[in-house]
């Protein structure tokens, strides 16, 4: 085939709110207010098959101007057709393709049988659309719309007439799909030269490391429909984690902003919507796909200085190296709701066949039920140790519970906790072996981990996994 015309390669669009257009070359984006609805077609390269002599008009057809007459125009030949290059793979869930009105139907009827087809290098396309019908112009509506449930991963889109006719139309449309969100919205989405950018507002309000989970679920989902998030906003959640003068973004006031590591491309399949779901927290670890998580957890949920100070503060205070601790997990007073608590004598009986093995080892216990620390600490006598800063209880309310005063009860704020926590949940994940049960807090040791290596678990049915 020979290729002509091309168009928008130099500098790049911006869409504001009034649905004006700039270029500039300084700040390269697309941005509209409607996440939903933004349309990553507009100024991109274009090419056709034929006509266009001097090169500038299939461009016109992704200007957003539209007139009712025809934008490009080929010459009659066969099988003519016209291109739209998105500049990288995308998740397109709608294109709109406006026929020209000033022909009447004998020209509207020109533009069939029409073939969409979509292709991520421009060399293997796959057929989206096929279609025989009469399509509308701006001035009495009713264009082509084609919409996907699962979205379309693709860079380039090609229409093509399929016969000895013109092609010729008005305006074409590719919009970007975003996947549903179960725990909070897009505030903000933008185009940049390296490809789709996210703000999230998240909604979810909970324990903390279970608003953590659903945090990476909708990262990673994003991303895996080749949108990258940029900003988070927890103003909405975190509510166990915030005090009356305490920050009211408690994420932001924890982990340093995203970082600018390389990500792993998640291919996007119709059976899931990437590697990570919040409920993985029930699964068995060393079924995770760490290689494909661990980035992101790198690149959100690296803590500030200020914890990384309260980590080092506790291991020096008690002495500790976590190459040489085996590290026991116990989920909290109020999960028993939820998984069926797994006996501690279980726990110390693993512990004990470790520590035959290397009795030079140390037992370090987190939990938040004062009867389980006690009789771990009784049973290991000096080898055990624990943290005082964290709080227990020998009830059956969490100690986290809203209507709990913190400071007066246990002498720490909430978010001092959260600072805490934080810290010795990553303790944890860098000893040289974790016992634990199914949790959230427990799926986050193995998150920071990197692995299931040395770590047991007991399951959702009390089973244990890792031996």
């Amino acid at each position: 085939m020979t290729m002509q015309g091309d168009s928008g390669r130099d500098g790049a669009l911006h869409l504001y709110e009034n649905g004006s257009i700039a270029q500039s070359e300084a700040h390269p984006m697309i941005s509209a207010p409607p996440p939903a609805s933004i349309n990553v077609s507009r100024g991109r390269p274009t090419r056709q098959s034929s006509g266009d002599a001097d090169g500038t008009r299939s461009g016109t057809a992704t200007n957003g101007s539209f007139t009712g007459l025809f934008s490009f125009c080929t010459d009659r030949e066969e099988n003519p057709w016209w291109e739209v290059d998105l500049g990288t793979v995308l998740p397109v869930g709608r294109i709109t393709v406006w026929n020209r009105d000033d022909a009447a139907i004998n020209g509207a009827e020109r533009a069939r049988p029409l073939r969409v087809l979509t292709s991520r290098d421009g060399a293997a396309w796959e057929t989206l659309w096929y279609s025989h019908a009469v399509f509308g112009a701006k001035s009495f509506g009713l264009p082509l719309e084609i919409e996907t449930l699962i979205p379309a991963m693709t860079r380039y889109i090609l229409l093509q007439i399929e016969r000895v006719e013109y092609l010729h139309l008005d305006q074409v449309e590719v919009f970007l799909a975003l996947p549903p969100i179960r725990f909070g919205e897009v505030t903000r989405l933008c185009m940049t030269r390296a490809g789709p950018r996210a703000s999230l507002r998240m909604d979810h309000n909970s324990g903390f490391f279970s608003v953590c989970s659903t945090m990476l679920q909708t990262i990673v989902t994003l991303h895996s429909w080749g949108i990258v998030t940029e900003a988070l906003d927890t103003t909405r959640t975190h509510t166990v984690s915030r005090d009356r003068e305490g920050p009211e973004d408690v994420h932001a006031a924890l982990f340093v902003p995203p970082a600018d590591i390389d990500l792993p491309n998640l291919e996007h399949t119709a059976a899931s919507y990437g590697p990570f779901d919040a409920s993985h927290c029930h699964w068995h670890y060393r079924a995770l796909d760490f290689a494909a998580i661990t980035p992101f957890v790198t690149r959100h949920f690296t803590p500030l200085p200020a914890v990384r100070e309260i980590e080092h503060r506790l291991l020096a205070k008690h002495g500790l190296d976590p190459a040489q601790l085996i590290a026991i997990y116990y989920r909290g007073t109020d999960k028993s709701s939820e998984v069926p608590p797994t006996k501690i004598g279980r726990f110390i009986a693993e512990a004990e066949r470790i520590l035959a093995a290397e009795p030079g080892l140390r037992v370090f216990v987190q939990t938040d039920q004062a009867q389980v620390r006690d009789a771990l600490a009784a049973h290991f006598g000096p080898r055990c140790v624990y943290f005082n800063a964290l709080p227990v209880t020998a009830g059956d309310v969490g100690v986290h519970h809203d209507a709990r005063d913190m400071q007066s009860e246990f002498g720490i704020s909430r978010f001092g906790m959260a600072q805490h926590f934080l810290a010795a949940v990553r303790i944890m994940a860098r000893a040289r072996h974790v016992i634990t049960c199914t949790s959230n807090v427990a799926l986050w040791i193995a998150l920071y981990r990197g692995s299931a290596e040395r770590l047991l678990q007991f399951d959702t049915r009390q089973e244990l996994v890792g031996r």
